[in-house]
């Protein structure tokens, strides 16, 4: 696995890319694995704008795997995607992103597990990181009531930045090639339409806008399990909140989603409660409470310090 390290210098020729997989196809998605040199082309535009404009310092955290999420997100039209990064800059700087990554400090964490439960837990067989909503279980009346749309905002900040500054690279070194995508359980058991709007509406609009407006492309697969015959119709209500193509990769699935799930997930890095064999019983509260994966081999529940008076 080879690291992009490229500093303020730009290389210009195809050969300075070994870590990018060349393919002939003019559909090819634009990941490090499959690329064509249109899609190479505008990336190394792309960082030549970044060091012009002097939007970010170096490419040691901004990455060619990371710009190229950016790449991915706007279709290789390169005005769309500097418009949309210089937009992820100024909201980093205005919100202290780097601040909320390593300081804040999400006291509610275990109030708001109660009544939300979600979180990672280990990865799939490709080696990705999976991440678990348990909607079904949601109270988001009850959440606003622990917690505000603020202190969400910055705790989800800081489940992206963690996932971009440590999951993948732990996730990366395990596997021994480049992870840059999670895959997605979204447990939606019982969930009917008047669900959907109210408070819970708020939540789901607040944490997917954070995804789609500065976390792009970082989903590689999404599983809808415990959909009822009615779910189309109440997809229909999320459709807008998601880009065209992160529904792409969401696969609606019923009650019978094992079979199809096993497919992408061992059966021993499925908890018991979604009818795997993990049960992670050395933590309390169990596989949610665990965070376990190659970010942290152990198991247990991150540890949320930071500044007493942070906000």
């Amino acid at each position: 696995m080879e690291e992009n390290k490229l500093g303020l210098e730009v290389k210009t020729e195809i050969s300075d890319y070994p870590h990018m997989h060349l393919v002939e196809d003019e559909n090819a998605p634009g990941t490090s694995r499959e690329i064509n040199i249109s899609q190479l082309k505008v990336l190394i535009e792309f960082k030549q704008i970044c060091i012009k404009e002097n939007l970010i310092p170096n490419f040691d955290y901004f990455d060619d795997y990371y710009l190229l999420k950016f790449c991915r997100a706007r279709d290789f039209i390169i005005k769309d995607i500097v418009e949309m990064f210089k937009n992820f800059i100024k909201w980093r700087k205005d919100n202290g992103v780097d601040y909320i990554c390593e300081n804040f400090h999400f006291r509610e964490f275990d109030q708001v597990l109660k009544i939300y439960p979600h979180g990672f837990h280990k990865v799939d067989k490709e080696g990705r990181p999976i991440y678990y909503q348990i909607l079904s279980k949601l109270d988001a009346n009850k959440l606003f009531q622990i917690t505000t749309s603020e202190r969400l905002i910055k705790y989800f900040t800081q489940i992206y930045e963690l996932l971009m500054k440590y999951k993948f690279k732990a996730c990366s070194k395990a596997k021994g090639q480049i992870v840059e995508q999670l895959c997605i359980i979204l447990d939606i058991d019982n969930i009917g339409i008047t669900d959907l709007f109210g408070k819970t509406r708020t939540f789901l609009t607040l944490s997917t806008k954070l995804g789609q407006d500065y976390y792009p492309s970082n989903m590689a697969k999404m599983f809808l399990i415990n959909t009822s015959r009615f779910f189309y119709i109440i997809f229909n209500i999320v459709k807008p909140l998601l880009g065209s193509g992160s529904r792409k990769k969401i696969e609606m699935l019923g009650k019978d989603y094992k079979e199809k799930v096993f497919e992408y997930i061992n059966p021993d890095n499925l908890p018991t409660f979604l009818g795997g064999n993990c049960r992670c019983e050395h933590v309390p509260g169990g596989c949610l409470y665990c965070d376990i994966g190659p970010w942290n081999p152990r198991g247990k529940i991150y540890n949320y310090q930071g500044d007493e008076n942070d906000s």
